[in-house]
């Protein structure tokens, strides 16, 4: 492949994944709450489809790396960040649901 084509397909690539990143960013509504009862600090990013939670899982996965890795620029307040960190994607009716890290059942999550 000689340069102009590969730059052709490096910028193609490179605008798809701001594009996709934009739209992950605009997208979902983002919330977050301290969970007290389960020791937990949970970041909601809601979608109005289920589609837009599988499509925009990769992203959500790199998001949720970014929050374990470093919590203060994702908290309302920087004092929570030693408290453990959970992403949780969700549509209306909580159908789909996707966490990060994933949450373990307990026996009252099977009834």
């Amino acid at each position: 492949m000689d340069a102009p084509k590969r730059i052709i397909v490096i910028s193609a690539a490179v605008l798809i994944l701001c594009l996709y990143t934009e739209l992950y960013l605009i997208l979902p509504d983002r919330d977050q709450y301290r969970a007290r009862g389960a020791g937990e600090y949970w970041h909601y990013r809601e979608f109005g489809y289920a589609w837009e939670v599988y499509l925009f899982a990769p992203a959500a996965f790199v998001e949720g790396q970014m929050i374990q890795i470093n919590p203060k620029p994702f908290l309302g307040n920087p004092t929570w960040s030693t408290t453990p960190q959970r992403l949780v994607i969700r549509v209306p009716g909580n159908t789909t649901m996707f966490w990060f890290p994933p949450r373990k059942l307990d026996k009252r999550d099977e009834e």
